[in-house]
């Protein structure tokens, strides 16, 4: 329902109290209504706040699944990519301490598919990055899909 609210009034996302700091417990909780808020935003001051807080947060399925349905919709600043992009490579790198092997290789995988739909739709330009997934591939050669 509320969904549907939000796309008969764009405006109602600026009287529900959302602000950046809610929108990770919103990805976790209900996709699809981020994806809408965000689409609802897209076009305002606000929505560098929402991107730099997608850019850094915590690397998730769910994440990465709001992440592919804006793109469908919303054509992502260049910079924006690459900052989440290079965030989601760190992360792996950064999970090879604290996580266990099968958890960090899925990270991994899920990681490696992410980059291969990012670039088969022509999102971002593969010299833009080719050097952070080389490195990343590299230091993950265990990895089958690297």
């Amino acid at each position: 329902m509320l969904i549907n609210c939000l796309n008969a009034d764009k405006e109602l996302v600026f009287h529900i109290d959302m602000t950046p700091a809610k929108l990770p417990d919103l990805i976790i909780n209900n996709q699809a209504i981020a994806v809408q808020l965000l689409i609802c935003m897209t076009n305002t001051s606000e929505i560098t706040k929402y991107y730099d807080v997608l850019s850094h947060m915590k690397i998730s399925v769910a994440l990465l699944e709001v992440f592919n349905s804006l793109s469908q919709f919303v054509e992502f600043p260049k910079e924006f990519i690459q900052l989440f992009l290079k965030n989601c490579m760190t992360q792996c790198q950064g999970n090879a301490q604290g996580e266990n092997k099968v958890n960090r290789t899925r990270t991994v995988r899920v990681v490696v598919v992410f980059l291969q739909n990012i670039l088969k739709q022509k999102l971002i330009n593969f010299d833009d990055v080719s050097t952070d997934i080389r490195q990343f591939c590299m230091e993950h050669t265990t990895v089958k899909e690297c």
